[in-house]
């Protein structure tokens, strides 16, 4: 941040002081110098500290604009409140406050879902640190409240004055308990939806099954975690019985130690669809207009049937 906005940071630290000096010049009250220098040291230390913290970590610029430019604009409107009270120009002084206020927490939560997970800038919280989905999700809400509460200071302008403090600790109140509320819901939900997923995981794992009905002319393969298919004995070119098949590698589809789906890949039959029990030593080999099916039940006497099935299908329509 400091490299790429040292001229941006000189600029503010300029702005900074100024104001502070035309109000030392115009009141002649050098106590009115020290919330000036205040936060000309809170501007060189965020940004330090920011340098220091996030390293090269890159940073919204929008973000580091805003982050630079706040101080300023305070400087310029805290010592204005000053020259206005100097001067007894005090009939509107609330109002401004409030609007200034008010303001200030719209332009920021328009900027905060813009920021980037960091350790210096934004909601800092355990669950958001930790997890950039929930960094994101609670700088979109809390967004939404800065505006929110934004404009209900700024309508506080409306109200008298001894009423501001009594709007102005549940406005706050408002923007911090919702916001911590809302990530911390929003980390318990992804720690739900987390174990949920292992479940499903486990379960997908440790289930499913490969099974075929049998019908006159065809027969019907039906697994679990993949698409069903429908095999005509007419269209079968060929079928060959196999006691140590070679499965390859799996090019797409679901695998388990229970279950192998989908499309494979071997040297010997080169791109073919498995619907297999297990790593599919024992099985049925069917040519089908050049694109092979490869069948493995759960043990060997049913893989064996559906060889048998289809040859006996073959052998009373050859002799037909």
């Amino acid at each position: 941040m400091l490299k790429n906005n040292k001229w941006n940071l000189l600029l503010t630290s300029i702005v900074i002081i100024l104001p502070g000096l035309a109000s030392y010049l115009l009141c002649d009250n050098v106590s009115f110098l020290i919330p000036t220098m205040i936060l000309f040291i809170l501007q060189w230390l965020c940004v330090l500290a920011e340098e220091k913290i996030n390293g090269n970590r890159e940073q919204n610029k929008k973000v580091q604009r805003l982050v630079l430019w706040i101080l300023p604009f305070t400087s310029i409107f805290v010592n204005a409140i000053f020259c206005a009270t100097v001067l007894r120009k005090t009939d509107y002084l609330m109002t401004l406050i409030c609007l200034f206020i008010g303001f200030l927490f719209i332009v920021i939560g328009n900027y905060l879902p813009k920021c980037k997970q960091n350790m210096t800038i934004g909601i800092k919280l355990k669950w958001t640190l930790a997890n950039e989905e929930n960094w994101n999700a609670t700088h979109r809400f809390c967004g939404k409240v800065w505006v929110m509460c934004g404009f209900i200071v700024m309508l506080c302008s409306f109200l008298p004055a001894k009423l501001f403090p009594w709007v102005m600790i549940p406005t706050i109140l408002a923007i911090v308990l919702p916001t911590l509320l809302y990530s911390y819901l929003y980390y318990q939900k992804q720690v739900r939806l987390g174990i949920v997923v292992v479940i499903l995981a486990i379960l997908a794992l440790l289930t499913g099954d490969v099974s075929l009905t049998y019908k006159e002319s065809s027969v019907t393969v039906r697994a679990t975690y993949w698409r069903d298919m429908e095999i005509d004995y007419a269209s079968i070119n060929n079928i060959e019985y196999r006691e140590d098949f070679d499965i390859g590698m799996r090019v797409m589809g679901f695998g388990s130690p229970r279950l192998n789906l989908g499309d494979f890949q071997n040297d010997e039959l080169g791109g073919y669809t498995i619907y297999a029990r297990g790593k599919a030593k024992t099985c049925v080999v069917l040519d089908i207009d050049g694109e092979y099916i490869v069948i493995s039940l759960k043990d060997v006497s049913e893989t064996k049937t559906l060889y048998d099935t289809i040859i006996d299908w073959r052998t009373i329509h050859e002799s037909n």
